[in-house]
């Protein structure tokens, strides 16, 4: 959560970021494995292994930013996310938009999306937060924003 705190919220998805953030122990993706997370849009991907656990951080041209993790519970993660949104919109507004739960193959993905204005540099945020409590699932987190202006 502080990757996605420092990064994507208070960063504001700025690629050129992440480098700063030496704490977290950031390496760059090769562009092939780049290519998994982005999907055939441009952007960069940053991966770290530290001991608690695995993660990636992509950013894309446009701003978006999602800290991909790996092994999480989906109660941890759905808190955590709440918790930091919270806490960083203390100067804002946020709102819950509908929840959405989406079958595959591994298992339910549930997905909670939040509309973030943020008073101390008028920027609107979407925040989301994908889980999945699947042993199955490869990535059972994802916690994406984007500042919309």
């Amino acid at each position: 959560m502080n990757v996605f705190h420092s990064i994507c919220l208070l960063g504001k998805g700025d690629a050129t970021r992440p480098a700063h953030y030496q704490e977290y122990r950031l390496r760059e993706l090769l562009p092939e494995a780049q290519a998994q997370f982005l999907g055939g849009r441009p952007g960069k991907v940053w991966t770290a292994q530290v001991p608690f656990g695995n993660f990636a951080v992509v950013i894309t041209e446009d701003r978006e930013c999602s800290v991909f993790v790996r092994r999480i519970t989906q109660q941890v993660a759905v808190e955590q996310f709440e918790f930091t949104l919270r806490n960083f919109s203390q100067k804002g507004t946020l709102k819950e938009e509908p929840s959405v739960s989406t079958p595959l193959p591994h298992g339910q993905m549930n997905t909670r999306s939040f509309s973030l204005v943020s008073e101390f540099d008028a920027s609107l945020y979407v925040a989301v937060v994908s889980t999945s409590e699947s042993a199955q699932a490869p990535l059972q987190a994802i916690f994406t924003t984007r500042v919309v202006r």
